[in-house]
């Protein structure tokens, strides 16, 4: 089977494009893995895997 890649950027490459192309960030989450997944792979138990940025366009 073939894996998928990943390349891991820091969270101010993620924040700093979403002010460069002019959005407003209101919430940033990192929420942790799932149960099962945790149970499987106990590290992820503490190291968040995904990132939830919720941004918007500024009025006017």
């Amino acid at each position: 089977m073939r894996r998928a890649g990943n390349f891991h950027r820091t969270l101010s490459t993620y924040v700093n494009a979403i002010v460069s192309a002019g959005l407003i960030l209101d919430e940033l989450t990192e929420p942790p893995a799932g149960e099962s997944f945790g149970r499987s792979e106990p590290v992820y138990l503490n190291v968040p895997i995904f990132l939830g940025a919720r941004c918007r366009r500024p009025a006017g």
